[in-house]
């Protein structure tokens, strides 16, 4: 059977991991434990029997034990002993078969009786004497030598399935609090799926010392991010399809009835000359719209590649002032250029006239009948300066955030030939160019655009 949850899953090596860990750890421990007895007991026996060969000798053919001789010590004895095995003093340890072999080869193991020894033999005696042994010995099994690690060995192999079930049940509390704030997660985006609701945020905010800014509240507000982008570009969507379908109707409208006028007077040369110069005038405001909208598009999908090259900023700047000059004339609007020679920059010359004509053109349709705009180009450090001022209506100050949003006009400021893209184009070709672009305006006073354009190369895109 698959587990499919992370929460188990994770509770689970966790578990094994720490269960491991501490099988490893206790284990060492033992193990080190084991190794120190017996080398302790291994010293014991050795040490034990050489000290006696100083208390047992022969004098005058007979055998002299000393009355200090020390039989036990720790977990070690010794036993004097004939070749045949018989014991003059001292005793064996535990079942130790009493006629195993004497040989003086160090300290060895031997087995008897089920159980396990060290053995250090040496031999006493002089010329015609009988052949007397030293025989040192002890327990060589741990369960013998120490019965607390023995036991504490036996208890770990009993308690380890308690400790398992244990870790596993801790296992799981600790991840089902851990992962409680992922579920809150993937609990509200299921209901914001299912609901279809962009609005809600799942607002996550841990608290707790521990917890404040852990993974859970970066994802959390990583997916709230997502949701109001996701949120912003589907109201952008329909206002973008509700700005166009406006926008279009109109023209569609008067071409429409324009043509179905036409038609029933071809008699009468002025009614259709003056009908088709209606939809001519129609279909080009289509056009010009149209033409901005793919502009737009082709931005967005970065299919628009700057044509690069070294360009007079000043002559582009007088040259978008010519331009305008006739519809700014019509208003009695006085339109000044304060452009210093010599300015170049490495840009796209079509795109940077644009941004100039299409800002001209803004504060011209937004100006005062017998006002003013200036436009003036200058040096400041490593940067071109780009100033355009007028003394028109103005706006207010709050809509300035939204001015570079696509279909985007303030109040009743839909003017003839306004379709609110102009300035989302503008601000497009001024970051093209790497450059930077800031608004000034007071309702009722006028506005100002600071742009800047670095002097170096902008990347092609």
């Amino acid at each position: 059977m698959k587990i499919h949850s992370v929460r188990i899953r994770v509770a689970f090596w966790y578990s094994l991991s720490l269960l491991l860990i501490c099988s490893l750890v206790t284990l060492f421990i033992i193990r080190m434990a084991d190794r120190l007895v017996v080398e302790e007991t291994r010293e014991a026996v050795t040490y034990i029997t050489e000290h006696a060969m100083s208390d047992i000798w022969y004098q005058n053919g007979k055998l002299q034990i000393d009355d200090g001789i020390i039989f036990n010590m720790d977990e070690a004895n010794i036993a004097v002993c004939r070749e045949d095995g018989t014991v003059l003093a001292g005793h064996f340890s535990g079942s130790l078969p009493a006629k195993a072999s004497f040989l003086e080869e160090g300290l060895r193991r031997i087995s008897g009786g089920g159980e396990s020894f060290y053995l250090y033999d040496r031999r006493v005696g002089g010329e015609g004497n009988d052949t007397v042994w030293v025989r040192g010995m002890a327990q060589a099994s741990l369960k013998n030598i120490s019965p607390a690690v023995y036991s504490l060995s036996k208890i770990y192999w009993i308690v380890l399935p308690i400790l398992l079930v244990i870790s596993i049940i801790g296992g799981l509390f600790l991840m089902k609090r851990t992962f409680l704030p992922l579920r809150q997660i993937a609990d509200t985006l299921e209901e914001i799926q299912e609901k279809k609701d962009l609005s809600r945020r799942i607002h996550y905010h841990p608290t707790g010392r521990w917890n404040k800014g852990d993974e859970f509240a970066r994802i959390a507000g990583i997916f709230d991010n997502l949701l109001e982008q996701s949120r912003q570009s589907l109201e952008r969507e329909q206002r973008f399809t509700d700005a166009v379908s406006h926008e279009l109707r109109t023209p569609v409208a008067v071409i429409m009835s324009q043509g179905e006028y036409a038609a029933r007077h071809t008699q009468e040369p002025a009614i259709t000359g003056h009908a088709l110069e209606v939809i001519r005038s129609q279909a080009g405001k289509m056009n010009q719209l149209i033409t901005q909208l793919l502009f737009l598009a082709r931005a967005d999908k970065n299919a628009l590649q700057l044509s690069l090259r070294r360009m007079d900023v000043s002559l582009a700047a007088e040259e978008a002032a010519a331009m305008v000059s006739p519809s700014a004339a019509e208003r009695q609007i006085a339109v000044r250029v304060e452009a210093r020679e010599g300015i170049y920059m490495n840009g796209d010359e079509t795109l940077i006239g644009q941004m100039f004509s299409n800002l001209l053109s803004n504060s011209i349709r937004y100006g005062r009948d017998g006002g003013w705009v200036r436009l003036k180009v200058d040096l400041f450090e490593n940067s071109i300066e780009i100033i355009i001022s007028d003394n028109g209506i103005g706006m207010p100050e709050e809509e300035l955030p939204h001015i570079w949003d696509r279909f985007y006009r303030i109040g009743d400021q839909n003017r003839p030939g306004s379709y609110g893209l102009g300035l989302p184009i503008t601000k497009w070709i001024i970051d093209a160019h790497h450059g930077s672009v800031q608004v000034q305006s007071t309702l009722g006073m006028g506005t100002t655009f600071h742009i800047r354009l670095p002097a170096g190369t902008p990347q092609q895109l």
